[in-house]
């Protein structure tokens, strides 16, 4: 899961209660460190951890480092949202997506 929305969004979003407890396959959650997403919640960086902590099947967690608001500079061509760009930090997260694709000739599988 890349950068997923937590849980007890009720206080922007009304309508958007995820249940990270259905969750019973191997997942891999990519988060950041610095992304206070105060337009979505008042919960802070670990909100976009979520996923792992509540998640009921076997994960892994990776949290990126001075990362803010997508994942730095992963949002969509000549969209603003991103405020510290880093294409270091763009192609790691590439990489890994596509290690553990079903698809990925990398994955084995």
């Amino acid at each position: 899961m890349l950068y997923a929305y937590g849980s007890g969004m009720g206080e922007v979003f009304v309508d958007y209660h995820p249940d990270f407890t259905r969750i019973k396959k191997t997942t891999l959650v990519i988060a950041v460190d610095k992304d206070i997403s105060a337009q979505e919640t008042v919960k802070g960086p670990g909100w976009h951890t979520d996923p792992y902590r509540l998640g009921a099947g076997l994960k892994c967690l990776l949290v990126l480092t001075g990362g803010k608001h997508n994942l730095g500079g992963i949002s969509g061509y000549d969209a603003a949202e991103a405020i510290d760009e880093n294409p270091e930090r763009v192609m790691l997260v590439q990489c890994l997506t596509w290690g553990i694709s079903p698809y990925s000739t990398l994955s084995g599988r």
